[in-house]
């Protein structure tokens, strides 16, 4: 969870992720995405302040949609689209002096690969480019792929030089050293969903997510795979219809489908209530996520509850690695780091790790910068054939073009 408290110290003016509070001072505000906690002080009185105070809101187009659907009665003008890779010019004020300054500075995003719409944030102003990373979860060898994050020198991308890098510390730490990715975590999923269906027709398996969105590449996959609606909560399916790619593979009509990720966090009832169908002895649990897997080896991709053959979990990771920050860090060696998610207990451990990475330096072989700073390891082989391509959604093993 996020503990940002929203404002950039190099550019004040401006927030990031955080609505409320000394944040209300600000002139110009940013959404790297839809998760509750990066949307802290969303509400209709914000907008309503958006309005009277004759500021913007800058999103991704995602985003913005999902905001359409979120809140009913959105100022729409109030909220400005930023395209991917697409440098724009943001104009707003400062206080000085007892007076408001107007100033401006350039923005520019890049995929972050987290969930629908999710960006990071490029700021330059003064000489200073600051990264707000958001939320992330990117393959240290697609980097030099990411055109926003890299200055084109002798027709090859280099790492851009940032001041300030805020990142997503949300797993860093040595109990998570590294994740499978998310192509062989989905492989794991449709495995046992196949294996769970093909026995008997009644027979049905629900998704268990932690979060309203967050699954969306998964969703995709098993779809592809097994040519198999999933059924969702009716919520989150308005604004799914919104992504072309979303719309085709998701319903609300539970009758239409045997992938369910239409229920609550720790399902309990004994049937499942789109479905008077299926007994108890039907339903397959499949819980994608990360914790159970503290401190283990995550070469074990799923393992069954030991109490209940029926809960399966799977490491399913939408946030970085240990190592991939670590090589994340390594790949543009900003001057400074600043963790967006710092929980006071874990702060003394994750200074200390930041430290780490920012002392550690290495000799880079420039054809391979990231494989050669780090060694680094990709745990499990990519077996899917065709490649994974979406502008919203990010392929952790994805070795195609720039974007």
């Amino acid at each position: 969870m996020s503990t940002f408290l929203g404002q950039i110290s190099e550019i004040p003016g401006i927030s990031v992720d955080r609505f409320d509070g000394e944040n209300l001072k600000s002139s110009a505000f940013f959404l790297s995405h839809c998760h509750s906690d990066h949307m802290k002080g969303l509400s209709s009185s914000f907008f309503n302040y958006l309005i009277n105070s004759d500021t913007y809101l800058y999103c991704s187009p995602i985003s913005k949609a999902f905001l359409m659907g979120i809140f009913v009665g959105l100022p729409e003008d109030r909220i400005l689209e930023i395209e991917l890779s697409i440098p724009k010019i943001i104009r707003y004020t400062v206080p000085e002096g007892g007076e408001s300054l107007a100033t401006s500075l350039t923005v520019s995003t890049s995929p972050a690969g987290h969930c629908p719409g999710s960006v990071m944030f490029i700021f330059s102003k003064d000489e200073k480019t600051i990264l707000y990373s958001g939320d992330f979860r990117i393959n240290p060898k697609d980097l030099p792929k990411l055109n926003p994050l890299n200055d084109k020198i002798d027709g090859k991308n280099r790492a851009k030089k940032f001041d300030t890098i805020y990142l997503d510390t949300t797993f860093l730490s040595l109990d998570f050293p590294r994740f499978p990715s998310r192509l062989e975590s989905c492989e794991a999923i449709c495995d046992a969903v196949k294996q769970w269906l093909e026995p008997n027709s009644k027979n049905v398996v629900i998704i268990e997510c932690s979060a309203l969105y967050g699954v969306e590449y998964l969703f995709m996959e098993m779809f592809k795979l097994l040519n198999l609606k999933i059924h969702i909560k009716d919520k989150v399916h308005s604004n799914y219809i919104r992504i072309p790619e979303l719309a085709e593979i998701v319903t609300i009509d539970g009758r239409d489908s045997r992938i369910h990720a239409c229920t609550s966090k720790l399902f309990s009832t004994k049937n499942l209530l789109c479905r008077s169908d299926v007994d108890y002895e039907n339903i397959l649990t499949i819980v994608p996520s990360v914790m159970r897997w503290k401190g283990k080896n995550t070469s074990c991709i799923s393992e069954y509850d030991t109490r209940n053959r029926q809960r399966l979990y799977v490491c399913y990771s939408t946030h970085s690695s240990y190592e991939e920050l670590r090589a994340f860090v390594d790949y543009f060696k900003p001057d400074k780091i600043v963790p967006c998610v710092c929980p006071s207990d874990s702060a003394t451990k994750i200074d200390k790790l930041l430290g780490e990475f920012m002392s550690y330096q290495m000799k880079l072989d420039e054809s391979d910068q990231v494989s050669e700073s780090l060694n680094f390891r990709v745990p499990f082989t990519r077996v899917f054939k065709k490649p994974f391509a979406s502008k919203y959604f990010a392929d952790d093993d994805d070795e195609d073009d720039e974007l």
